[in-house]
């Protein structure tokens, strides 16, 4: 898009804000390494999406915070108010794309990447499986079952989703939903729709070919 397009999304987004009786500030991070930190401020409309970047982010410390200043990117997330669709550019009112990006695929091509997520899994010495919740209304919730090959993808979706009490385990049962996470292993670019040795999929959702752990907390998002 052109500049003056994001300039006008961004006073849209501004003014939402400025009308909320309260929004949620987070000062924060990117980059473990001090000499290369960027500063990042992040404006919520809704405590959930600033408890996400709280938890996504390098939190500073006291001191960092009084010394902050002028961050290098902000963040402002009216997610919740649409974009005007008529602006130059704007194809529908909840995206800034021309259209979707997903690619769709066969529930044959599905079930090949998830026996070839299952099979790449099944040969680990060891893998991690997380028995989680997503929707804090107990009627509501969903069971999600998180199968990862790597230990930092079982622990950043152990912070993400909501855990369950010990009886809750006892009693947890088959899950509504299943994540097979083989991220390091490609999956095959010869299969039907498949572009890339990267592929994302399905209800019982398989990743592979990827490492981003953030991709998990996408498909998180879509099962709400």
């Amino acid at each position: 898009m052109d500049e003056h397009t994001f300039l006008t999304n961004r006073e849209r987004a501004v003014d939402y804000l400025n009308s909320l009786d309260k929004v949620f500030v987070n000062d924060q991070f990117l980059n473990w390494d001090p000499e290369n930190r960027i500063k990042v401020r992040i404006i919520s409309a809704r405590a959930y999406h600033s408890l996400f970047m709280h938890n996504m982010c390098i939190r500073p410390t006291d001191e960092e915070l009084e010394s902050f200043g002028t961050p290098d990117f902000t963040i402002y997330n009216a997610g919740q108010f649409p974009c005007n669709r008529y602006t130059h550019y704007m194809t529908s009112s909840t995206s800034p794309c021309r259209g979707s990006p997903n690619i769709e695929m066969d529930e044959h091509t599905f079930l090949t990447n998830r026996e070839r997520a299952v099979d790449y899994l099944n040969s680990l010495d060891k893998v991690f499986v997380n028995d989680q919740f997503l929707n804090w209304d107990p009627e509501n919730r969903i069971k999600v079952r998180i199968i990862s090959a790597r230990a930092y993808h079982s622990l950043f979706m152990h912070n993400m989703c909501i855990r369950p009490t010990d009886e809750e385990l006892e009693s947890f049962g088959t899950p509504d939903f299943t994540i097979y996470n083989a991220g390091q292993f490609p999956c095959n670019r010869y299969t039907h729709y498949m572009t890339s040795s990267t592929s994302v999929d399905g209800r019982d959702t398989c990743l592979i070919g990827m490492h981003a752990s953030s991709r998990m907390a996408g498909i998180d998002r879509t099962i709400l």
